[in-house]
């Protein structure tokens, strides 16, 4: 399965963001201040503050919290959707869940979201490290009475935290395998094919060049490994002659050019 991460983006496309965006370390640190549960970069819909302020009556049972979150392969990022949250870290033992309760907190926040955005099948409620395995136990033995319940799922505030990562916890696999480069670039300098060495890292710096704006990360991966072993082989460089000095030259300029 690929890993799951939040997305800022996607979550500001819906249109509740201009009455209630805010931060789930914000809304978190209103009910356990000085605790810094979660990452401040983490965006969300402020529910409970957008249901106090146009509820126009008698309030509903809503959610702490409405994230964007995204699969994520290799830096690239699909199945956009909305994903509810529900803190209750400060509860000492499942013996105060109540069924009802929680299924009308997940159907309230679900009415409020509307339609424009998918919302994902689960949702999810964060407990203490201690109370998280015996919340999960106890929704577990919930769900056979049906309801919205089956989709609810007991996370602690790390497993919270290792199911819902950041763009920049997926490494990404480059495409042009580095070492694959280098030793292509290799075999040309042990062979003294410097007109050859030359044409090729001219092509590795133009398709670089062309990646750029495309997939940056790609393009970050070439630029790295183009310049240091360039840098290395200027360094230790064997004596050519004029012409393919020449050409060294104007593969120095395409690196300043294109990779800086």
């Amino acid at each position: 399965m690929e890993p799951v991460v939040y997305n800022n983006e996607f979550l500001r496309h819906h249109p509740l963001i201009e009455c209630c965006l805010s931060t789930l370390n914000t809304v978190s640190e209103r009910d356990y201040p000085g605790k810094n549960y979660f990452n401040p970069e983490i965006e969300c819909l402020d529910i409970d503050t957008y249901e106090c302020k146009h509820s126009h009556g008698e309030r509903g049972c809503t959610a702490d919290a409405v994230i964007g979150i995204s699969a994520c392969k290799n830096k690239v990022l699909s199945g956009h959707r909305l994903q509810i949250v529900e803190l209750r870290i400060d509860f000492k033992s499942p013996k105060n869940l109540r069924k009802d309760e929680l299924e009308n907190k997940v159907t309230h926040t679900k009415e409020l979201l509307g339609t424009e955005l998918p919302v994902d099948t689960y949702s999810i409620f964060v407990f203490s490290e201690k109370v998280a395995p015996q919340a999960r136990h106890w929704v577990e033995s919930q769900k056979h009475e049906g309801g919205e319940i089956r989709f609810c799922k007991a996370y602690s505030v790390q497993e919270f935290h290792n199911n819902i990562l950041s763009v920049d916890d997926i490494p990404y696999v480059p495409q042009y395998n580095p070492n694959s480069i280098s030793e292509e670039l290799n075999k040309l300098v042990d062979d003294e094919s410097w007109n050859k060495l030359c044409e090729k890292m001219s092509f590795w710096i133009k398709l670089a060049g062309e990646l750029r704006y495309g997939n940056i990360y790609e393009y970050d991966s070439l630029k790295e490994t183009l310049t240091k072993w360039w840098s290395a082989f200027r360094a230790n460089c064997p004596i050519i002659d004029d012409d393919d000095e020449l050409n060294a030259l104007i593969v120095d300029e395409d690196i300043e050019t294109v990779l800086k």
